[in-house]
């Protein structure tokens, strides 16, 4: 029996107030109904809504002026790519306004590789499975991804085109019940250069570097299931984030 993703009230009044907001004309007013009103209109407790609100204000999609009131902030708005949350690669692509395509270029099992393997919490000889894949925006590379697995996840190894036309969240999720819900992330700037010996694939983006994020990927369980190695043409990527303050 797989796992479902279940969408909590809390998820489910986000979503509707974020459809609130994107149909607010901002240029008239970007001021939010009090809480007691929100509750009231979608049918849900006070207590719901304040939690929802505060997720938003830690997102900088609201702020709140004492005395004032709520208001939505237009230029989270306006953010085409955000660090958080995560975003599928072909999401991105669109969303970057570029027509997504993707190429399988490799897949290896049982790779031997103790670095990756303790980033996993494997043993250092856990066999390992590794896909790599290239990501087109209108044709040109915008996004080399390495994926690492532990051969024993799948019961049985997806196929090729599996790997190819399919994410690899919808493939733990679907061939071994792992869903994913956070991961951890450094981010790195790497020279073409240095990223031939990986693959010579590199070979075909049209810039000088690219941003390297280094990723591990955390279960329902909050075990690692997925090392991912995935490469960012800013070319045609580019990430944003509001940040909140704390200099004073």
């Amino acid at each position: 029996m797989l796992p479902t993703i279940r969408h909590s009230l809390t998820d489910n009044v986000k979503d509707e107030l974020m459809r609130y907001i994107r149909r607010m004309d901002l240029s008239e007013s970007t001021k939010l109904p009090s809480e007691l009103t929100i509750a009231q209109n979608l049918g849900v407790s006070r207590i719901t809504v304040c939690r929802v609100l505060g997720d938003l204000e830690q997102e900088n999609v609201i702020f709140r002026i004492h005395g004032k009131g709520t208001f939505v902030n237009p230029e989270a708005l306006q953010i085409k790519i955000s660090l958080n949350p995560a975003q599928e690669f072909h999401q991105l692509i669109e969303r970057s306004v570029h027509r997504p395509q993707v190429k399988m270029v490799r897949m290896e099992q049982d790779l031997i590789c103790p670095g990756i393997a303790k980033k996993l919490a494997l043993a250092p000889d856990a066999p390992l499975l590794r896909t790599e894949k290239v990501y087109y925006a209108d044709e040109e590379p915008a996004i080399l991804c390495f994926n690492y697995f532990s051969r024993a996840v799948f019961a049985e190894i997806p196929s090729w085109e599996e790997f190819e036309n399919t994410s690899a969240f919808f493939l733990l999720r679907e061939r071994a019940g792992r869903v994913m819900m956070r991961d951890r992330i450094e981010m790195e700037a790497k020279e073409i250069s240095e990223l031939l010996p990986l693959t010579d694939q590199v070979k075909h983006f049209n810039c000088k570097a690219l941003l390297q994020f280094d990723t591990i990927n955390y279960d329902q369980n909050n075990q690692p299931a997925m090392y991912g190695l995935c490469y960012y043409n800013t070319n045609f990527i580019r990430f944003n984030l509001l940040r909140n303050q704390n200099i004073y």
